[in-house]
């Protein structure tokens, strides 16, 4: 029995408690942490992004990384987990 992406995308749907969610289901960041998609990212460690960035941000970021000699997914991460932060505690 092959399984499709759409299964495996359900899959990682589940609740903590295993059930398929409903639209009323509200997951809390506490729940997540034990969900089958955060432990399938805990496993790998690292998960690909691909988005579009401003030209020039994008430009100024690879400069400023040079500078500081740091890889500009370094200083990506520094930032969003600042950002994280700072939106968890509000």
């Amino acid at each position: 029995m092959s399984t499709n992406k759409a299964d495996k995308f359900k899959s990682l749907m589940r609740s903590p408690s295993g059930n398929q969610e409903n639209k009323e289901e509200m997951i809390f960041p506490t729940e997540i942490a034990k969900s089958p998609a955060h432990e399938l990212v805990q496993i790998s460690g690292k998960k690909k992004a691909t988005f579009e960035l401003d030209a020039e941000l994008h430009r100024w970021l690879k400069v400023h990384a040079l500078t500081i000699n740091k890889d500009m997914v370094q200083i990506l991460e520094e930032v969003l987990r600042k950002y994280r932060s700072e939106t968890e505690r509000k």
